[in-house]
């Protein structure tokens, strides 16, 4: 068995990262932990398009 077998993935498709981070009462971005990391490799790539 591979552990992908062992996913659980809903068949919804692609969400936007909107829809994982939300705000705290105190005002900080709170959501799992890899969509910070998807937000940041989101924004790295949109910056690297500007530069060009």
């Amino acid at each position: 068995m591979t552990p992908s077998a062992l996913l659980q993935l809903s068949d919804d498709g692609p969400q936007p990262l909107s829809s994982l981070l939300h705000r705290d009462t105190m005002g900080r971005i709170t959501g799992p932990r890899w969509a910070f990391r998807v937000a940041g490799w989101r924004l790295a790539s949109m910056l690297a398009a500007q530069l060009v």
